[in-house]
């Protein structure tokens, strides 16, 4: 059975259809969203829960649909002021003096080249009290994007807080990443996993951790699709770091992603 939403089409603004920046990116595929919304072939829920949940779906396509900025983010270019940004952290995190050294130059040639910033993603790795969260968060504020923290050891479930939780279940939401991205105005928030390796799923089997052999590959991160919101996002230009005091809980797929 299908159901067809007899709601009449919004005329998008014609400033929603542009490119505003000349560096950026198409966040979704603004043609598959107006499929989901005006096309048939959607599913009718079989539980009230279900159906409130796709109402609840629909109501984020719609989101999507009228948001004046379109599809269109910008990527985060560097500049001057961004740079003595960064290299400002010596003087409050020395102890961190090789990673701000690394970044400073991928972020000047960048700059030199009018491109975006592009780091793989990185770890933080010491002995607790040694600052790594600080200065991931400084280094966040220093790129003067959206930020978004998630504690791993508050991680209990198979990374809903990643992927979020498809429409069949009573809580099911969109993910921390997708709400980041399309929130944003730049296609490049910075996403700090804190304690990276303390996840602790009730079912061993569904770690969080697996989430991420996608995510933090820039490939697959291309088209991140959360599992509420079932339309692919680019997830490829979020700025990654992790902070660990050991990284031999994890899976060495994982450590191989990540610049320690």
């Amino acid at each position: 059975m299908t159901t067809k939403s007899s709601r009449p089409r919004k005329k998008r603004a014609s400033s929603s259809i542009s490119s505003p920046s000349p560096v950026g990116l198409h966040l979704f595929d603004y043609h598959d969203v107006d499929r989901r919304l005006h096309g048939d072939g959607i599913m009718a829920s079989t539980s009230d829960d279900e159906g409130n949940a796709q109402a609840r779906q629909r109501a984020l396509w719609r989101r999507l649909y009228e948001d004046e900025r379109g599809s269109w983010r910008s990527l985060l270019v560097p500049d001057a002021e961004m740079i003595a940004r960064i290299a400002a952290l010596d003087l409050t995190c020395p102890q961190f003096a090789p990673v701000t050294a690394w970044i400073l130059r991928t972020a000047t040639l960048a700059m030199a080249g009018g491109q975006p910033l592009r780091l793989d993603p990185c770890v933080l790795l010491g002995a607790p009290g040694v600052g790594k969260t600080y200065y991931a968060r400084r280094l966040a504020q220093a790129f003067d994007v959206m930020t978004l923290t998630i504690p791993m050891n508050l991680m209990t479930d198979r990374g809903t807080w990643f992927s979020g939780l498809a429409p069949v279940w009573r809580a099911s939401a969109p993910g921390k990443v997708a709400q980041l991205l399309l929130d944003s105005n730049c296609a490049s928030p910075v996403i700090v996993i804190d304690e990276i390796e303390k996840a602790s799923p009730l079912n061993p089997a569904e770690t969080p951790i697996n989430v991420l052999h996608s995510l933090l590959e820039r490939e697959n991160a291309q088209a991140f699709t959360d599992d509420f919101i079932e339309i692919a996002l680019r997830a490829d230009h979020i700025i990654w770091l992790a902070t660990a005091n050991d990284l031999s809980p994890l899976p060495a797929s994982i450590v191989d992603r990540l610049i320690a």
